[in-house]
């Protein structure tokens, strides 16, 4: 270490940052839980210099695949799938998963 006063001060002083920096994020680290994950999603900047995308995402608290990922629609054969089990537990309430998937079986084919 240098006995130069003006160093001594200067990293005194860039210690005194580095722990006001890490209080904040901390912080908002905490904070950034309140928030939902779409709008977490809708603050990552996709043109910054500055941060990567990554760098963000772990700023935000998401997952890099999360926010790459795309959701899909459901397929036709989907929507017939689901309305035929509501049918089936609409007609047998009673109906556990094992019955229920025995009478789907029968009705999809």
């Amino acid at each position: 270490m240098t006995k130069d006063p003006d160093n001594q001060e200067l990293i005194k002083q860039l210690y005194e940052q580095i722990g006001q920096l890490s209080v904040e994020r901390d912080w908002l680290k905490k904070n950034l839980q309140c928030l939902d994950l779409e709008t977490r999603k809708s603050m990552i900047d996709n043109h910054s210099r500055n941060l990567s995308i990554a760098r963000q995402c772990d700023l935000l608290l998401i997952n890099k695949s999360t926010y790459y990922y795309k959701a899909k629609g459901l397929t036709a054969r989907d929507l017939e799938i689901m309305n035929t089990i509501d049918e089936i537990y609409t007609e047998h309430p009673y109906f556990g998963a094992r019955r229920m998937s025995k009478h789907l079986v029968l009705k999809l084919l």
